[in-house]
């Protein structure tokens, strides 16, 4: 539970996962470029590292209609 939720949320957003992952890819991103890496390549591959991490997630989507499928 996350404390301003007041015990509703059990589990949480994402949102420190994915802030930790941005943070690793960019400073990943830094090193690549650092290192003589072809800046609009490293854009392709993050794009396409996006586009493949997005439909994996809608792969594993599952409708929510009411309370009870949360759980």
């Amino acid at each position: 539970t996350r404390g301003g939720d007041h015990g509703q949320l059990k589990a949480g957003d994402g949102c420190a996962t994915a802030a930790v992952l941005a943070q690793s890819i960019l400073d990943h991103s830094y090193r690549y470029k650092a290192a003589g890496a072809n800046a609009v390549l490293l854009q392709r591959g993050l794009k396409r590292a996006a586009e493949a991490a997005l439909e994996a997630l809608r792969q594993m989507a599952q409708p929510v209609e009411d309370e009870e499928d949360l759980t």
